[in-house]
């Protein structure tokens, strides 16, 4: 994961966000999400990126490379989207899948506490 913030960081992508979703028991373990400055530059840092993989031998598929405006790169525990500026604003997906994964750890955070009795309530039981 370091080598892909650090290629995209390489290749001027900006404002790479790495989103961990692995409380969501899902698709991925983590999004990589990033900006291009333009449908050129998308389909560039997707193919910067296919290179690097290709050198380690990783499996991976590549989705939306044309038009680019979002281009997926789906690693298997790891899918790094790039974005137009104007596609990750649309899109929105960094925000929803925290959102999603603040939600689940509320709720299993939840189900996990002791719910304590009140001493009123276990003196009744016992009179």
């Amino acid at each position: 994961m370091e080598a892909i913030q650090r290629l995209l960081d390489e290749k001027k992508a900006e404002n790479i966000k790495i989103v961990d979703i692995r409380a969501l028991d899902t698709i991925a373990d983590y999004f990589i999400i990033c900006t291009a400055n333009s449908l050129t530059h998308s389909q560039s840092l997707a193919d910067s990126l296919e290179e690097l993989l290709d050198k380690k031998n990783i499996t991976y598929r590549v989705e939306g490379y044309t038009p680019g405006d979002w281009v997926l790169v789906d690693i298997g525990d790891i899918v790094v989207h790039i974005f137009t500026q104007r596609a990750r604003e649309y899109y929105d997906i960094e925000s929803h899948w925290t959102s999603m994964v603040e939600y689940v750890k509320s709720r299993r955070g939840s189900r996990n506490q002791k719910v304590e009795e009140s001493p009123s309530s276990t003196e009744q039981d016992a009179g």
